[in-house]
């Protein structure tokens, strides 16, 4: 009975032996050796980070150093630039100067140039009157000598009166232009030619006034100039007219007549008294020349 009457507090008080610890399971040999591994590269890594950080940090102070240096420079060149460009405007500033000084020299040797020709032009000029003068003078020497031997000998035929070394003959029949032409023509003459401006008044006082003929004084008569309609004004000896006084005009009118110290146009188909003239010649009959 005894044996048998085991109680429950004899039960809870009863201990079990200890057991053995047995090892992890999934846990072999190699497990710490490779935990070292992980650790040493995990170390390594952490190294490596570390070294990259350090170094980019020198890189990045080096390249800010670079930065801040080529801040300075590009500074450093922007000045000399703008001296430069401050050095280029001036020079541009003189080169205009220049440019208008030359432009000005150039302007002023221009018209140095124009009135350079205009003197020589006005020295051709004088030169030429200069050659007409002497030219004038021989022949008015030449003519005076004629005056002289016309005074002692004669130089006009009967009839004719002398006047500046030519012999003028008035008609008393009255004739057209061309019928007038005509006839001075049959004498071995032609229609009186006036060629200086002043010989018109002058022959006009010296020979139609004092011939007493009154028509002619007061209808004119014609000389031996005339125009076309495609040829301005020429004398009959085939020379133009130079005279610079203006003509009266009149209707139709090509020929020209002297009246009245003056000379003016008329119909080429009117009947006017004429006036022609031939050269003096000495040993003609005398005849007294008109002052």
């Amino acid at each position: 009975m005894s044996q048998e009457g085991v109680t429950y507090a004899d039960l809870r008080f009863v201990r079990s032996p200890p057991e053995k610890s047995s090892p992890p399971r999934g846990l072999g040999p190699w497990t710490w050796p490779l935990a070292l591994t992980l650790m040493g590269a995990c170390l390594f890594l952490l190294a490596s980070t570390i070294g990259v950080g350090i170094r980019y940090w020198q890189v990045s102070q080096q390249l800010q150093q670079a930065s801040h240096d080529r801040a300075a420079e590009r500074e450093i060149l922007a000045q000399k630039i703008r001296a430069k460009e401050h050095q280029l405007e001036e020079a541009t500033g003189e080169l205009s100067s220049h440019r208008l000084t030359l432009q000005g020299c150039e302007a002023s040797g221009n018209r140095m140039q124009a009135r350079l020709q205009e003197l020589e032009q006005a020295l051709s000029g004088a030169n030429d009157s200069l050659a007409l003068l002497r030219e004038e003078k021989s022949r008015s020497e030449e003519e005076l000598l004629q005056a002289r031997s016309c005074q002692q000998a004669g130089c006009c035929p009967v009839g004719w009166k002398l006047f500046r070394w030519k012999c003028l003959w008035i008609s008393w029949d009255w004739k057209s232009w061309e019928d007038s032409k005509k006839d001075c023509e049959r004498k071995e003459s032609q229609l009186l030619i006036l060629k200086k401006p002043w010989d018109a008044g002058e022959m006009w006082d010296a020979v139609v006034r004092k011939s007493g003929k009154r028509s002619l004084q007061s209808d004119g008569a014609w000389i031996g100039l005339r125009k076309t309609s495609r040829q301005p004004l020429f004398w009959v000896d085939g020379s133009p007219y130079e005279g610079t006084k203006q003509l009266p005009s009149y209707y139709n009118g090509y020929c020209v007549k002297i009246r009245d110290r003056d000379l003016s146009f008329g119909g080429c188909s009117a009947t006017l008294q004429y006036i022609c003239e031939k050269a003096a010649s000495p040993g003609l009959p005398a005849q007294v020349p008109s002052p």
